[in-house]
């Protein structure tokens, strides 16, 4: 069987099934899935190799590049807010509709 070319990733493999999911950080993500960056969507192998598309994951972002960011610029400035890893991802898992994992103890 010849895989087709993916669109989302430039590579050739079979499409993403319907039940394909990705556990991340305490979420569990589902078709479609998107770029963390800048929201193009993506297959499932390259959500779970970056969570990026390709422009945005080589530092190409098109929607980045459009405006100045100071963090391109400077060094580690000591005036520009940090933001919240955790709390950035749980804002992206509520937008794209990623369902909250349980959490385990063993």
């Amino acid at each position: 069987m010849e895989d087709k070319f993916c669109p989302a990733c430039g590579g050739h493999h079979e499409e993403d099934s319907e039940d394909t999911y990705v556990d991340y950080e305490g979420y569990r993500f589902r078709k479609p899935f998107k770029c963390m960056c800048c929201g193009k969507e993506i297959c499932a192998r390259q959500f779970a190799y970056g969570r990026a598309c390709g422009p945005c994951d080589m530092g190409a972002c098109q929607t980045g590049n459009r405006a100045f960011r100071l963090s391109a610029v400077h060094e580690r400035p000591e005036w520009i807010v940090l933001y919240d890893r955790q709390a950035t991802i749980d804002k992206f898992a509520q937008a794209v509709g990623a369902e909250k994992l349980e959490a385990v103890i063993q």
